[in-house]
């Protein structure tokens, strides 16, 4: 059975250190040899490796941790008002739709989504948009207007995107 070295033998943390004073003395603007010279590496591409790997290990894994460890206390927060949102009360649902709306966020779940769309459909588009707008603009009730609005304002740009994507297309 093959048994790998620990994360936390001595060779390897020096070998990280090593990795660190390398990327600060690139971050002082030194060149891969002043670098390869200064610690003691075999050549500038081992120079190179190593900064490398230690902008790989610094800029990453504290993200993803963090990340992960957010998402846990963001889960336990659920755990703790799930209970009292079954019971109906108001203060556990406006936690628990926050907290849900910060998981979201955190995975990426609420990132905007890009559509593209070519000028022959922009200019049907646009003129939809321009003629709801004068339909909407002719009814007095500003409730009623804003109502209007948005459900027309939807049904185009659904109109628009569905028939792109029966038609196979990417980017409408």
């Amino acid at each position: 059975m093959h048994r790998t070295e620990s994360k936390y033998s001595p060779r390897r943390i020096e070998a990280t250190e090593k990795q660190r004073k390398a990327l600060q003395l690139r971050m002082a603007g030194r060149t891969w040899q002043e670098i390869a010279d200064a610690l003691e590496y075999k050549s500038h591409a081992s120079a190179i490796a190593a900064v490398e790997s230690a902008l790989k290990r610094t800029l990453r894994p504290p993200a993803e941790q963090f990340r992960a460890l957010t998402l846990e206390r963001l889960t336990m927060i659920l755990q703790v008002w799930w209970p009292a949102l079954l019971q109906r009360d108001e203060k556990a649902a406006d936690i628990v739709l926050k907290t849900n709306r910060q998981i979201s966020d955190l995975l990426g779940l609420n990132a905007p989504v890009k559509v593209e769309m070519k000028v022959e459909h922009m200019n049907t588009v646009i003129l939809e948009m321009v003629n709801l707008f004068v339909q909407v603009n002719l009814l007095a009730d500003p409730e009623e207007r804003r109502k209007l609005f948005a459900e027309g304002a939807d049904k185009i740009v659904e109109v628009r995107l569905l028939k792109g994507a029966e038609r196979g297309l990417t980017n409408i």
